[in-house]
């Protein structure tokens, strides 16, 4: 990694770096994918393919209910269309048969097509967890008054040492650092309620600066945090680690695991996303809970038989001990992720990238920065009144990624949250394209061949998970029409022994075979499986194969 006052040298240095390396990636997958072809099994996983390849796959995002107007849009606009795009279900959107949020689950993956020239740009999706929805400042403020009332901060000693309201964020102690009298009560009462930390000295760790002196100060904090929760659950109060725990949502886990294990694709799952010090932080328990309910939750996935989820640990915080801390393990996890909201031309917000960036690199898991833009009012796209928006915000964010060993996935969130109710709607508008300079800019950027678009990425990952190569010369394979939702008219040329005629899912999996004798030339296809059964809407591989030739034709079924 680099230092971030050294980003902008770096960006123009590794820019040449990655375009020379641009073309040896594109030569390597040219030599292996015939080789891997041979061997590559369904379970492939795009974690292990991203990983291998070298790449940084283009998503976008977020949420279904955005996509005509932030997304498509978007799409549209783009010369390099994203291959990945993100959305959230809530387990009582399931139990409630909430259908809007339930149909995006499979519809997800059909992803944009133009209705002019017929052009299908399917999906990975990538879905985020949550057990019930609530107002996240609500929720925050009310953990932290009952830590503040764990702590014996009373209303007067708040007004007295100037605590404008409770937080249970790390600047606390740095308050404690200023008013030792402040933090020697703190210490009288943790005692008095069986949490002893006088063998912690303030002014020792807050000088050492050091990740471990840091992590003692975490750990005293999340044990004061679980008392609070404590009282919080004596008065009613639920969390979501601890719901799951109970099975209280198993069959809407297992009902969504049976939509992921319908789709024909990788899909990524995230399980209260953004968990130490984001939004998920006030409706978990503890670390040990969450990584316990994350298990439980990955487990059963597994049982529906969704080996094409892949999940993300998506902790969105530094330091390496804190990670270790509620990390859940290798055999639940396939990749972790950081958000990025704030400008990386701070070094204390590199860092934190780093930390996460460093922290899979150990494990030799892929990054995928799951949900990434602008928040601040200074370098939203639309503010044309500051002209160093681009180099500010946007170059130091694709610097990160460059840089990055093991980047190999990017969500950027283009939304106008003006036009939202919410807890973020103050975020303003993240759209590139409402910036002419920005987004060309930004095209520019993304035609580097280090990103992986839609229509390289399905054509790769195919090629891997059938076995199937590109086409030959010797022999002509047509399907009509296409897209289709009723039957699809297959033609192909003359064949000396007669051809085997075969339909695959993007899972590589072979869903239809028809051998058909010499002098054959035409097969209608009723859009059904081997057992008769009526495929899902999607993206289909038609395969031919005369034992000379191997053609292969996509099909888009609606």
């Amino acid at each position: 990694m680099i230092a971030a006052t050294d980003y902008k040298h770096a960006t123009r240095c590794t820019g040449c770096r990655i375009w020379s390396m641009g073309c040896v990636i594109i030569q390597i997958i040219v030599t292996t994918t015939s080789s891997l072809a041979q061997t590559a099994a369904p379970a492939l996983k795009l974690a292990s393919f991203l990983l291998e390849d070298g790449r940084i796959l283009h998503g976008y995002g977020m949420d279904m209910f955005r996509w005509h107007t932030d997304a498509v849009p978007y799409i549209e606009a783009s010369a390099n269309k994203p291959a990945l795009y993100g959305s959230y279900i809530r387990f009582t959107d399931v139990r409630s048969r909430d259908q809007d949020r339930l149909e995006q689950l499979t519809r997800l993956h059909k992803g944009w097509s133009d209705p002019d020239s017929g052009i299908q740009a399917p999906i990975v999706p990538m879905i985020g967890l949550q057990a019930w929805s609530y107002d996240f400042q609500e929720r925050r403020d009310t953990l932290a008054a009952a830590f503040f009332d764990i702590l014996g901060i009373s209303p007067q000693a708040m007004q007295q040492f100037g605590l404008e309201r409770a937080v249970y964020d790390m600047s606390l102690f740095a308050t404690f650092l200023q008013h030792p009298s402040l933090w020697s009560c703190v210490q009288d009462t943790l005692v008095g309620r069986g949490l002893d930390p006088r063998d912690i000295d303030l002014p020792a760790l807050m000088a050492e600066q050091t990740e471990e002196a840091e992590y003692r100060l975490i750990s005293l904090r999340d044990s004061a945090l679980v008392l609070a929760a404590d009282r919080l659950i004596d008065a009613g109060f639920q969390f979501q680690d601890l719901a799951v725990l109970d099975g209280a949502f198993d069959d809407e886990i297992r009902e969504i695991a049976d939509s992921v294990r319908s789709v024909p694709s990788p899909y990524l799952v995230r399980f209260m996303y953004e968990t130490i010090d984001g939004v998920s932080r006030p409706v978990l328990y503890s670390s040990e809970t969450f990584k316990a309910a994350l298990r439980h939750l990955v487990e059963l996935f597994r049982e529906q038989g969704a080996t094409n989820a892949e999940f993300i640990y998506h902790p969105n915080a530094g330091n390496a001990f804190n990670l270790a801390a509620w990390y859940p393990g290798d055999s639940w996890t396939d990749w972790v992720s950081p958000s990025i909201f704030h400008s990386l031309t701070s070094p204390a917000q590199w860092d934190i990238m780093e930390d996460q960036h460093d922290f899979a690199a150990l494990r030799n898991l892929p990054v995928i920065i799951a949900e990434s833009g602008p928040t601040s009012q200074k370098y939203r796209p639309h503010n044309t009144s500051y002209p160093g928006v681009w180099e500010d915000w946007f170059q130091p964010y694709f610097a990160f990624m460059r840089q990055s060993t093991h980047a190999r996935a990017f969500v950027y969130i283009g939304v106008d949250w003006g036009r939202l109710d919410g807890n973020f709607s103050h975020w303003g508008d993240t759209r590139v394209i409402v910036n002419p300079d920005l987004f060309a800019r930004w095209e520019a950027e993304l035609s580097d061949p280090l990103y992986l678009h839609n229509e390289e990425f399905w054509s790769t990952w195919t090629s891997l998970t059938t076995g199937i190569e590109s086409p030959p010369t010797g022999q002509t394979l047509s399907v009509w029409p296409n897209p289709s939702s009723g039957n699809v008219s297959i033609r192909w040329g003359d064949t000396r022994h007669g051809a085997t005629l075969s339909v695959y899912n993007l899972l590589g999996q072979r869903i239809h075979s028809t051998r058909m004798p010499h002098g054959t030339h035409t097969l209608t296809w009723d859009g059904t499986t081997h057992a008769g059964e009526i495929v899902r809407p999607g993206v289909y591989l038609i395969r031919l194969d005369d034992g000379l030739d191997v053609i292969t034709r996509t099909i888009v079924r609606n």
